[in-house]
């Protein structure tokens, strides 16, 4: 038996992972028929119980599994926390989820508390999700899709290095992407009194709202990228494209600050290589 909020740790060098949460309080594990793997227990007060457990090689002692398919059945309130050198990753139906993977595909989704996801290549996959969320690729896209806070001021954040991110109905206060060399794309209504911040250095920016959105933009980029609105965008009254909205900084770069309505919302761009879109739903 296993404590609800248990928190189960393994390593995988490469082959696939899957984790699923489930009604017991118990850990269930399932592995191809060359993986042997044994599990390392850290107990609790209460005798027969464990609060951890870490997946280990009952062979070599190692806490990291060489190849092999693997199948977790663990409770709804478990973490994991997953290490993977090139493996595919499937994580649903638990709370808090933590995975570093240096290639292969990361799919997430029913996560009720926390996400923590580093890859330095392959995709990763977010729907369906609560609570903080932190991502970052070194090279590969992002998708996220349906996720919201538990909390007032828990925040989601995307970088990507070398990759596209593309945000559909992110519900959280403060909202942050960034990408390097990719296109950032967010669709879906702004949250009221939020705060968003998107930034790329060679690529588009493109947000897609409802109609009715209202928001406050404040945008830094290079002198020859081009803004495109459905929206109409002024300050003090006076339409973009008046020297009072859009001035230069410097030889190289511009600065728009402008509204579209009244919300007390905040949407903040930078792009250095790439157009900036404002686009209605």
């Amino acid at each position: 038996m296993v404590e609800p909020d248990v928190r189960v740790s393994l390593c995988l060098g490469s082959g696939s992972i899957t984790v699923r949460g489930w009604d017991r309080n118990e850990v269930r594990i399932r592995t191809s028929d060359t993986t042997r793997i044994d599990f390392q227990r850290r107990g609790t007060d209460n005798p027969g119980w464990s609060r951890e457990l870490a997946l280990v090689n009952p062979i070599t002692g190692s806490k990291c599994v060489a190849f092999g398919d693997i199948e977790l059945d663990v409770p709804r309130e478990a973490g994991i926390d997953l290490q993977a050198d090139n493996a595919r990753v499937q994580a649903a139906g638990m709370a808090r989820v933590k995975i570093t993977n240096r290639g292969g595909s990361i799919e997430v989704e029913q996560v009720s508390h926390t996400i923590d996801i580093n890859t330095i290549g392959g995709h990763i996959s977010i729907r369906n999700s609560r609570g903080s969320i932190t991502l970052r690729s070194a090279s590969g896209p992002i998708e996220v899709r349906d996720v919201k806070p538990n909390l007032a001021g828990e925040s989601f954040q995307a970088t990507a290095v070398g990759g596209e991110i593309t945000l559909e109905r992110v519900g959280h206060t403060l909202v942050k992407a960034s990408s390097v060399n990719g296109a950032l794309n967010f669709t879906g209504p702004l949250v009221w009194a939020g705060r968003y911040n998107f930034q790329t250095v060679l690529g588009n920016v493109k947000l897609t709202l409802p109609p009715d959105a209202s928001f406050r933009v404040s945008a830094t980029l290079s002198r020859d990228i081009k803004i495109s609105s459905d929206f109409a965008l002024q300050s003090s009254s006076i339409p973009l494209g008046s020297a009072n909205i859009l001035d230069k900084r410097g030889s190289n770069m511009m600065h728009l600050d402008a509204a579209h309505g009244t919300a007390d919302i905040q949407i903040t761009l930078a792009s250095f290589s790439g157009h900036i879109y404002l686009l209605k739903k």
